[in-house]
């Protein structure tokens, strides 16, 4: 019999011996029955099964029933009660599978085995997964289905050594937030079509670890799939004003933000004091965000019920700082001392009465600021002092009746003015600055007298934004008690009514009769020459010297600020010289070590074998075959085979002129814990030459560190991985190559570099697709008498001798050892 179906019955249980004498039976359908129970070795004498089709009943455990049947190459159990899958109970032929619709909370591959499965297409949708790592997918898988569980995390690497790799849908999973390693794939030929990737139906979240995804499709890369339902994600913006959920194609770069509460930055030596300019902490009651880079800092501390004072400990590198909706009554002087870096700031609806003189001193990168809907009087001329690049300044809903003709002229940069719903009843407009070009005027009791109508006129251009609105009211001001309106009634200083003024009084200015019933002198009683055109800002005289002194001023400030911009990024110049020149400024040759130079290795390369990715894709060619090129030491190319003792590792990093350790969690969980490792790396950590070049790799958890190595990132600096200038960083802290070695032929390049070690050859060469198993056979026959590495070099050979058998002239030296 090649067949049987006995589909949509109401088979419970079936007992081994069954099928016993059906051996030629190749396909199998026993589907939508109500099968609870298979016994285990049930199909052990149908070898000859090629296709099996379970789904659709009650089966919650498959331990022993497909290992025995190695032409079995179609299986569908989906639609059961399985809890528990693990690549071991399926045979490794195995083409096509489907568990959707189970409970499996993980793909256990206990016994490693994604080399040794046949699988291309794979279905575990609509179960319960929660995290997807490189080894639960097999190597041979081409199509993928993940879709509708409940993923919250995608390892980096995962679809990595996947060549097959066509199709993956994740779509309608639990994933907020990408790295940008989790979707990396093996480089694809270009005759080849991309993996097309559905991510789809998650919950994102705009934080500052996603920027990377909304460009994605727009890099021309080969190692990155193709997004094809970017364009429908919906992503979370953790904090915004306006809109909660914005397309992620249509976010803006200042969006992507993430929460914190207190940070440190890696060089800033004051973290553990109260007051340390260089320690991000959120104050009290408020909330803090910032963006991958820290350019955006933003601290919301709206609504949080401050009186009378501002929240303490506002963070020094805050961009954006709301204080909206709090009780502050009046601002203090050099309030904002030291946010040099803040761009926006909003003090509106406060309950502000008085802004001190110098109150926004410092804040020369400030460009919006929000006084608007507070209880201020007056403008002395002093309270934006030093705002060069303010460029919208919001005053309206407030009580200004005066304003000193001072107050806007240095605000050369400023766009936007509001002034409109104040108690303004005259202002000399020629005092405001040119680069105006959005106004609001209305809402004030202009003066009626007619010089004051005819000198708005002239004024009022495309400019003033709400002209045709702007009124005039009969006001009286005297010079014992300055009145002024407050909606229909008259209010004085002293807060007594003492008129009521029709809601029709006056006119529009710019009506086309209001220069015929303009207004002169208006009297009171018998007092004369009390008229609405009290002149309150007037022009200042230009003095000879001031263009002198402006002059010089200026030039001084130029060579301040040129000083200023050279000591602050001083680094980065000597980076950019380095990588455009060749040449380090600032650099004494006595701070070279010249011993370095006879050593053998340019870099020893530390990392954990789960990086090894990164290490042989990324790093290693970069620098081996770039301009100029370095010689690694790499652990599974050039090291013999065996145990690593203390002393082999220090030898290997003392044989180098730098060590370069590739820190990440990995690295910390796994390798920095052992004991051999960590007495041996330590001896580098406490160097005082700075040998060590530490590159961080991913999200490092700060509280897993050895606290020598957060002692040495506090103090040194470290070289993150997916900074724009990392590799100009990277070969800036690594020695220099003398010139006769910057480049080399392609025959000098790929070289054999033999190492000896107790005087016997060992064949290494330069390819980072080495084998290691292949590797691990050679050295174990080469070295089956072998002893403790002592030393890397004969000690019995002169120094000449041992350079010329370590390495020719041009040719690459190194090496390695794996941690």
């Amino acid at each position: 019999m090649f067949g049987l179906r006995l589909t949509e019955n109401s088979i419970e249980t079936i007992r081994r011996g069954t099928f016993d004498r059906m051996e030629a039976l190749q396909i199998l359908n026993l589907s939508h029955n109500k099968i609870r129970k298979i016994d285990h070795e049930a199909f052990n004498k149908n070898g000859n099964l090629q296709a099996i089709r379970l789904d659709g009943n009650h089966l919650s455990d498959i331990t022993g029933l497909f290992t025995k049947l190695p032409n079995l190459v179609w299986l569908n159990i989906s639609d059961n009660r399985l809890e528990i899958f693990d690549y071991a109970l399926i045979p490794t032929g195995l083409q096509w599978l489907d568990i959707h619709a189970n409970s499996i909370a993980e793909l256990g591959n206990y016994f490693e085995m994604e080399n040794q499965l046949s699988l291309t297409t794979f279905d575990a949708s609509s179960n319960r997964l929660s995290e997807i790592t490189g080894s639960a997918i097999p190597n041979s898988i081409e199509v993928l289905y993940l879709s509708d569980n409940r993923i919250a995390k995608v390892q980096s690497y995962t679809f990595f050594k996947k060549p097959n790799l066509t199709r993956v849908d994740l779509f309608g999973n639990k994933i907020t937030t990408l790295d940008p390693n989790a979707l990396r794939i093996s480089a694809v030929p270009d005759d080849r079509a991309l993996p097309e990737f559905f991510i789809g139906g998650n919950p994102f979240e705009c934080d500052c670890n996603l920027d990377w995804l909304q460009k994605a499709n727009a890099l021309d890369s080969r190692t990155q799939p193709k997004l094809m339902d970017v364009a429908s994600i919906y992503c979370k913006l953790l904090y915004n004003r306006g809109k909660m959920y914005v397309p992620l194609v249509e976010a803006e770069a200042s969006q992507f933000l993430c929460k914190y509460e207190t940070h440190c930055f890696a060089l800033c030596h004051c973290c553990d004091f109260n007051a340390c300019d260089c320690k991000m902490e959120c104050p009290d009651r408020c909330s803090c965000f910032h963006d991958q880079s820290w350019t955006a800092n933003v601290v919301d501390c709206s609504r949080a019920g401050y009186e009378n004072k501002l929240p303490d400990l506002i963070p020094m590198d805050a961009t954006q700082i709301h204080l909206d909706g709090n009780d502050l009554r009046e601002v203090a002087s050099h309030a904002f001392i030291g946010r040099k870096k803040l761009r926006m700031l909003f003090l509106n609806s406060s309950n502000i009465h008085t802004v001190h003189n110098r109150t926004f001193n410092g804040l020369r990168d400030l460009e919006v600021l929000q006084l608007d809907h507070n209880h201020l009087t007056a403008l002395n001329g002093y309270e934006f002092a030093g705002l060069l690049n303010l460029r919208e300044l919001y005053l309206q809903h407030n009580a200004i009746a005066t304003i000193d003709n001072d107050t806007f002229s240095h605000l050369l940069e400023l766009k936007i003015l509001r002034l409109d719903h104040n108690h303004l009843t005259t202002f000399i407009f020629t005092a405001l600055p040119g680069s105006l070009t959005d106004v609001h005027l209305a809402g004030n009791p202009w003066s009626c007298e007619c010089d004051f109508v005819n000198r708005v006129k002239d004024f009022m251009s495309d400019v003033v934004k709400d002209r045709m609105n702007v009124k005039c009211t009969h006001v009286v001001i005297s010079e014992n008690d300055v009145t002024y309106p407050t909606t229909a009634h008259f209010r004085s200083r002293r807060g007594t009514v003492i008129d009521k003024v029709p809601e029709n009084d006056g006119f529009y200015v710019l009506a086309e009769n209001s220069s015929r019933i303009c207004t002169g002198v208006h009297e009171i009683g018998n007092k004369s020459n009390l008229t609405s055109t009290k002149t309150i800002l007037s022009q200042p005289p230009l003095n000879d010297y001031i263009p002198l002194l402006v002059v010089t001023l200026c030039g001084f400030l130029i060579v301040v600020v040129a000083i200023l911009v050279i000591f602050v990024f001083r680094q980065e110049m000597r980076v950019w010289f380095h990588s455009r020149f060749g040449v380090r400024l600032f650099y004494r040759g006595s701070d070279t070590d010249k011993n370095e130079r006879d050593k053998l290795y340019d870099a020893f390369v530390s990392y954990s074998s789960k990086d090894e990715a990164f290490v042989a894709e990324d790093l290693a060619p970069a620098l081996e075959n770039g301009d100029p090129q370095y010689k690694l030491c790499l652990h599974y190319r050039d090291f013999p085979i065996g145990p690593y003792s203390p002393d082999t590792i220090v030898q290997a990093v003392e044989s180098s002129r730098r060590t370069i350790m590739v820190l990440s969690e990995n690295f910390i969980k796994s390798e920095w814990c052992r004991f051999e490792f960590k007495s041996a790396h330590h001896q580098v950590l406490r160097d005082r030459r700075r040998r060590l070049i530490v590159i961080l790799l991913g999200e490092v958890p700060q509280k897993d560190l050895d606290p020598d190595i957060r002692l040495y990132l506090k103090t040194n600096t470290y070289l993150q991985w997916g900074d724009k200038l990392f590799w100009e960083k990277l070969r800036f802290a690594l020695p220099d190559v003398p010139n006769n070695q910057r480049r080399q032929t392609p025959q000098n390049r790929h070289q054999n570099t033999p190492i000896v070690i107790h005087q016997t050859p060992v064949t290494h060469f330069r390819n980072h697709n080495v084998n290691r198993h292949n590797n691990r056979n050679v050295a174990q026959q080469m070295m089956m008498s072998q002893q403790p590495l002592q030393p890397m070099i004969a000690p019995s050979a002169p120094m000449d001798q041992a350079t010329t058998m370590s390495a020719p002239p041009n040719g690459p030296r190194t090496v390695a050892i794996h941690i």
